[in-house]
């Protein structure tokens, strides 16, 4: 949690900038696409089952995380995971025949090496998601036969440009009160581009039936942000670096075994990337290298109250008091 504390107060006085100076960017759609070829394309070339969601689609949706953004998508499901966290499945498939990428980038998989936790990802920097169904996908082998959910992440702007936004509510009952607060800030400036994007969302737990083993809300703390840089050093070429940082902690109730136990699980996600982009006697070249790494960290705890049945009474006191599960995952690639 340190690192975060120290992103957060780094992103204070941007967001307070940001707050006093809001600039509002020009909305552009997007007539090329990557996903489906693995290279640059018009949509009207693009073959197969092919769906773009827009940074101005988010926006009226009110999307505030990339699960959000896709609930209305055509042929895909969002199921609920271990913490109550969404990964999607395409077409009837298993998540796991599901590829979620970042900027063209796989991402370290979650718990038991499911799909990726798509609440990790805020809306606020995303700029489209590219989504492909089908047998086109198969291009991505074979973690992407029900198809590919492409992320595409947001560039520095060409001039001055953020907005900064809080929100609070809480449900009918005057529970569940959640806070968001999220900011960013770009400018492009001698040929040096940066985008810097911060991301809060709290919700406190709620239990509104509390004779059973579970809560309605959890107790819910997220914390994101992003940095990109890139750099034009000579015509047609381009250095670019990013750094995508998450981290999630949900508490409530959960059955197991049978019986009630407190769950406490955090969860973090950093991923890294440098890319090389130029054009060489007429041939476009990509390099990049990316780094990807998933922690998880659970445990279940006996929350001590009595059971008025004696079978459940007996069956809790041979059990341990606390049981705990952590994971992690780690990707390295190079491509060109």
């Amino acid at each position: 949690m340190k690192h975060l504390k120290m992103l957060f107060c780094l992103l204070a006085p941007l967001i307070f900038f940001v707050c006093a100076a809001e600039a509002q960017e020009e909305t552009k759609i997007e007539k090329t696409v990557v996903t489906a070829t693995l290279t640059s394309k018009e949509l009207k070339e693009v073959p197969g089952a092919f769906e773009v969601i827009t940074a101005n689609q988010i926006r009226v949706m009110g999307a505030e995380t990339a699960a959000d953004a896709l609930e209305d998508a055509v042929s895909i499901d969002l199921d609920h995971v271990a913490g109550r966290g969404l990964i999607p499945q395409i077409r009837g498939l298993t998540n796991k025949r599901t590829l979620i990428l970042i900027d063209g980038m796989r991402v370290s998989t979650g718990f038991r090496d499911t799909s990726v936790d798509l609440t990790e990802f805020p809306a606020e920097i995303i700029k489209r998601i590219e989504i492909v169904r089908g047998p086109t996908s198969a291009l991505y082998g074979s973690e992407a036969i029900g198809g590919v959910i492409n992320i595409i992440t947001k560039k520095a702007p060409k001039q001055l440009s953020g907005n900064c936004t809080a929100r609070y509510g809480m449900n009918t009952y005057g529970d569940a009160e959640n806070t968001i607060i999220k900011a960013s800030l770009g400018n492009t400036l001698n040929n040096f581009g940066i985008i810097a994007s911060g991301h809060a969302n709290i919700t406190d737990e709620y239990d509104r039936h509390k004779v059973d083993s579970f809560t309605d809300i959890d107790d819910v703390k997220k914390y994101s942000g992003m940095l990109k840089l890139s750099y034009d050093f000579l015509d047609m070429h381009t250095l670019g670096a990013g750094v995508f940082h998450s981290d999630a902690s949900r508490e409530g109730l959960r059955n197991k075994y049978g019986l009630t136990w407190d769950r406490d699980a955090d969860s973090d996600r950093t991923s890294a990337f440098l890319q090389y982009d130029g054009t060489i006697a007429g041939a476009k070249i990509m390099t990049r290298g990316y780094y990807s790494d998933f922690e998880s960290d659970r445990s279940y705890i006996d929350i001590g109250d009595p059971y008025s049945n004696p079978a459940l009474q007996q069956k809790a006191n041979m059990q341990p008091d606390r049981e705990d599960f952590d994971i992690e995952n780690e990707l390295y690639q190079i491509e060109t």
